[in-house]
């Protein structure tokens, strides 16, 4: 048995954008109808063998005063989240 753990990744102004990934913010400001001014911190959470591969990225969204908006998680690495991987995942979670 091995442990799993979640390393930042980003820490950003919603406004600002990812440096890993283009369009994840916009795709996120939209679907939530987020001002831009939000602070979201990203998370890859998997285990620290070589061999164990990512197991879901983890978006942390917080409004300006640090109050937990959303914390929304996709089974994917977060360079390869799709826009349909966000709409699935914010169907899932926001019932």
């Amino acid at each position: 048995m091995h442990n799993h753990s979640n390393d930042l990744v980003e820490k950003i102004r919603l406004k600002d954008g990812f440096s890993f990934h283009p369009k994840i913010a916009s795709w996120l400001k939209d679907r939530l109808a987020l001002a831009g001014d939000e602070q979201v911190t990203v998370y890859e959470a998997g285990c620290n063998e070589t061999s164990c591969p990512v197991e879901e990225t983890v978006f942390v969204i917080e409004d300006g005063n640090g109050q937990l908006l959303y914390d929304l998680k996709i089974g994917r690495k977060k360079d390869q989240i799709s826009k349909n991987d966000l709409v699935f995942a914010l169907q899932k979670q926001l019932k």
